[in-house]
Formats: C-alpha cells, sequence, structure tokens
C-alpha cells in the first residue's frame, strides 16, 4: 500500500462519495438538523447579498451589508415643484465583524493498520469517517444557529395584538392549538390557527416563512391532516392548503427556547438569517498536495456547507482534520424607521402556544 498523501487521498474522489452516500446509499442516517437546512437552503442563501468582505492575511475578519429603510407616509410631500429636494438618499449599513480564527471540528488518528485490516478502498474509508465527522460538526453548528435565532428574534408589526384569538407579550406572538372547553369539557382543535399565523406573517411583511420549535405545532398539523373534519364545521386540512403553512419539530431549537422563556417555535423568513462561512483552502494557492500532506475544501451534500478538510502525517499514523468556520447573522433592527407599524421587525418572529384559554375565536 501506498503511504504517500496524494495518493492515499484524492479529493474529489471522497466528495463523489460523499455525495453518493447522501443520495441514499447508506443505512446510517445523520440526526436531522431543520433549521439548520433551512437556513443554508439555496433560496435563504440568494435573499441576501454581502456587499463588501475585509479580508487580511487570507482571512475574512469582517462583513459589511447594506440596505434600504423603507420612507414613511409622513414624509411624502404635496404639490411639489422646482429644482430643490428635502429628501436624501440614506444607505445603511452594518457590519458584522468575525474571530478569524473560530471554527467548529474534529481530528481523528488513522493508522496504516486501519486501512490494511478494512476490506474497503482506503477513499471509502477515509470518506466514511468524514461523513461521521462533519455530521458530528453539523449538529454543533446547529446549537450555534439556534442560539442566534432565539436572541435575535424581533418585534411583530405594532397592530398585531388586534388579530382576534391572539395575544402579544414581550414580541411572543401567543396562540392556541385548542378552543376553550366544551360543555363536554373536551378541547377541539382550534380550526384557525393556522389562518391566525399567516395573518401575523403577512402584517409583519415576513414573506416565506418557515416555522421550527417544538412538538405543538407540529402535531397540530398531523391531527389535521389526519381528521380534516373539525367538530366546529370547518375543514382543517382545506384550512392547511389554503394558507400554506406547515410547522417543523427541531429539538435542538425547541430545548433552547424552553430555557429562553415563553416560547415554543419561532418563525423564520427567508433572508432573515445570513450564514456567513468560508475555508482557508478556498483559493487555488492555499491548497496542499504533497507526499505527507492533503488539504482542500469539501462540501456537505446535504446543506452545501463548506468543510476544511487536511490530512497529515507527522509520525507514523495518518492525522484527519475537518472543521468548518461559519457565523451567523440576524438582520440589524432598524430596517424600519421610527413611526413605522413594522419597526423592529427583523423577520424572526417569536411564537408560543399555550394551554391557556385565550380570547375565543368563533361565536
Amino acid at each position: 500500500m501506498s503511504t504517500i498523501a496524494c495518493d492515499l487521498v484524492v479529493i474529489k474522489a471522497i466528495q463523489d462519495r460523499l455525495d453518493a452516500v447522501y443520495s441514499g446509499k447508506s443505512n446510517l442516517t445523520p440526526e436531522k438538523t431543520p433549521l439548520l437546512s433551512y437556513v443554508m437552503g439555496k433560496e435563504n442563501r440568494n435573499a441576501f447579498q454581502i456587499e463588501k468582505l475585509i479580508t487580511g492575511g487570507g482571512k475574512i475578519k469582517g462583513a459589511e451589508i447594506r440596505y434600504k429603510q423603507a420612507k414613511l407616509a409622513s414624509e411624502v410631500q404635496q404639490d411639489i415643484s422646482g429644482c430643490t429636494a428635502t429628501g436624501e438618499v440614506c444607505q445603511v449599513s452594518h457590519d458584522y465583524s468575525f474571530d478569524p480564527d473560530a471554527n467548529e471540528g474534529l481530528t481523528l488518528d488513522l493508522g496504516i493498520s486501519d486501512l490494511n485490516t478494512n476490506p474497503d478502498s482506503n477513499t471509502a474509508t477515509i470518506s466514511e469517517e468524514v461523513r461521521l465527522m462533519m455530521d458530528a460538526i453539523k449538529l454543533k453548528v446547529h446549537e450555534n444557529l439556534c442560539d442566534v435565532a432565539v436572541a435575535g428574534f424581533g418585534n411583530w408589526s405594532s397592530d398585531a395584538s388586534a388579530i382576534e384569538g391572539t395575544s402579544i407579550a414581550a414580541n411572543v406572538l401567543n396562540v392556541n392549538t385548542t378552543l376553550p372547553q366544551d360543555s363536554n369539557a373536551l378541547r377541539i382543535a382550534n380550526p384557525v390557527l393556522f389562518e391566525q399565523l399567516q395573518t401575523a406573517l403577512e402584517m409583519a411583511d415576513f414573506g416565506s416563512t418557515g416555522i421550527f420549535g417544538g412538538t405543538e405545532l407540529a402535531s397540530y398539523v398531523k391531527r389535521a391532516m389526519a381528521g380534516s373534519d373539525s367538530a366546529v364545521g370547518y375543514n382543517l386540512l382545506a384550512m392547511l392548503q389554503q394558507f400554506g403553512m406547515g410547522a417543523t419539530y427541531d429539538r435542538v431549537l425547541a430545548t433552547k427556547l424552553a430555557a429562553a422563556g415563553t416560547m415554543t417555535n419561532l418563525a423564520v423568513g427567508i433572508g432573515s438569517i445570513a450564514p456567513v462561512g468560508w475555508s482557508i483552502y478556498e483559493q487555488e494557492g492555499a491548497k496542499i498536495v504533497s507526499a505527507d500532506s492533503v488539504a482542500d475544501t469539501i462540501y456537505d451534500p446535504a446543506t452545501g456547507m463548506k468543510f476544511e478538510f487536511r490530512m497529515t502525517r507527522p509520525c507514523d499514523n495518518w492525522l484527519i482534520q475537518v472543521r468548518t468556520r461559519y457565523e451567523f447573522k440576524t438582520l440589524p433592527p432598524n430596517r424600519y424607521k421610527t413611526g413605522n407599524p413594522l419597526e423592529g421587525v427583523n423577520g424572526i418572529g417569536a411564537i408560543n402556544v399555550n394551554c391557556t384559554n385565550l380570547q375565543d375565536c368563533i361565536s
């Protein structure tokens, strides 16, 4: 067996093997990371643009995101004429800084005997270990993302409190999946729950949105689909289809929301959380291919995340290192001016499903 790194490891072969595994040719399914998959999805990543990367020494140190503030109706003048103007172009920017050395990673000590005794090819053996390392790192990155989302939710629109059958306290929208007890002491499903949520999202101008968190909303969707005729005369399945909404259970996010206070779910609009990631081996000149080292960028087929892969032989065994560098940034709170009903809205809204009787939403 060759002990030359560039013979032992071919980056393209490892990437092809990873792609094949994620296409279903494996009996080991990685743990789900719903919010991370959503934020890393193409639709979300295409919804924002980083205007400037601040670089130096081969490492990204910061980013500047620019955007326009919405103007107020009160700023509009009547019967304007002449060549003077009172308004001006207001280019709002927000700077984000990063620790260039921060990363999440794992290392593995791989002996030549591990390769010699494994019936698979070297590429297959190393790819499988790399995949397990990537899956574990994604779980950690997912935890970091959930921390950012829980700490970074914004306001609902100032008039959202008028939605019948709901309430807002401390910027958290309170809803019920069930209605108050009937004469038989039974609590029936709230037939207009997703209408209420959709109304709140529309009033806050969220656009395309995913809802993540605890089990109650996700279970409500399943109940509605299993028995679509409600005891109060609503077809719950038709209501879900009409408003095109669902809810995804996210174990990590649910745990962090519960620890943070009275929240069970987050509504996350497309473009509200920006993932900024990089690899020090992205540039062609930074890649390494030598007798005792290989270093390059590999990609997670499930999320598109960039990972740094490095394999060296400092002594007898091979040292494999896999790491990733991602920061997640929420939109700043001043996208809308003071006086706008959307002041403080940033595309992330907190929801609480509670079991207390809110205002009855049907007569």
